[in-house]
């Protein structure tokens, strides 16, 4: 992902800043099932899944100097990876088999917020 960062003016010894980024977001979903305990077997499959997907992400935060060399930072990001893919199977009561079942596919968001030590 590239990332543009821009600080604003600086007030009294914190300087904000805005993060504006996008790239390739890469989607690893692990294999995983649900169990019904009325027949006591699994009736759904996540099969694994890998996949790139177009990304972007945008956020504020402050920054400190605490030395010439050393600052701190606080950032809160909107993160959004689109047209996320997630392949399940269920089960055919009839058959007893699973059957591969339409996938999922959704843009997923999350706020991320953190701090970090720059030396």
């Amino acid at each position: 992902m590239l990332n543009l960062i821009y600080d604003l003016e600086k007030i009294k010894t914190f300087t904000p800043f805005v993060i504006l980024g996008g790239g390739i977001a890469q989607i690893k979903v692990k294999p995983t099932s649900s169990r019904w305990s009325v027949i006591n077997s699994d009736y759904f499959k996540v099969r694994r899944t890998h996949k790139n997907c177009v990304a972007w992400q945008a956020g504020l935060g402050i920054s400190q100097d605490v030395t010439s060399n050393l600052s701190i930072d606080a950032t809160a990001k909107l993160q959004t990876a689109y047209k996320v893919r997630i392949n399940y199977d269920t089960l055919d009561m009839k058959t007893g088999q699973f059957v591969p079942a339409n996938p999922i596919k959704k843009n997923y968001s999350h706020w991320r917020i953190w701090r970090r030590i720059y030396l």
